[in-house]
């Protein structure tokens, strides 16, 4: 699933031609799915069914924002939970957090069904703007550096030259992705 668009990359990059479309739609794929395994999380939307071991208080799903909409529906060893008073969501961080910790340390204990991730819409999945432009950023560099993908270093103009990592992440890119980026204590 793409974090933009066709036309998203095509107006930053300012071009109006379609020479580079099947190109600019693989980058955007590619750089995509970067950026979901950067983020260790799950971005598109479907109903999940998740087995925890106990032992922990906090549990972070790999799917979210967590559509509270959907049935969302937990049980500690069979037996059914009750939001707000055993445990509570926190949508937009993908946190359940229970009121105590889950007694029992036993594997897969803990049942979680669920919805969660950004929905879609031709083709696009409808992500914060923040998001998508850095998903368009690093796609318009991985374009503009695809001739010398492999280069680990450039001489300029000027005859000085400089070490460059090919198609890594761009600094800036990768630093404002973290934000997005599930918590370590994950599942």
């Amino acid at each position: 699933m793409l974090l933009a668009s066709l036309t998203d990359i095509k107006s930053y990059l300012n071009k109006t031609d379609t020479s580079h479309d099947t190109l600019l739609t693989l980058l955007m794929s590619g750089v995509s799915s970067k950026i979901e395994n950067l983020l260790n999380r799950d971005l598109e939307t479907s109903e999940r069914t998740l087995y925890l071991d106990g032992g922990r208080k906090y549990y972070y799903l790999p799917a979210y924002p967590i559509d509270i909409t959907a049935s969302f529906v937990v049980t500690v060893d069979g037996t059914v939970k009750t939001v707000n008073s055993d445990y509570f969501i926190y949508e937009q961080e993908g946190l359940l957090k229970f009121m105590y910790e889950v007694c029992s340390s036993e594997p897969k204990i803990l049942k979680v069904v669920y919805t969660g991730g950004y929905t879609s819409s031709s083709g696009v999945l409808q992500v914060p703007d923040a998001l998508k432009l850095l998903c368009v950023q690093q796609c318009a560099y991985e374009f503009s550096r695809r001739l010398d993908a492999g280069s680990v270093s450039t001489t300029m103009p000027n005859g000085n030259s400089g070490y460059q990592s090919g198609l890594d992440w761009l600094p800036a890119v990768k630093k404002a992705l973290y934000p997005f980026r599930r918590t370590s204590g994950g599942i």
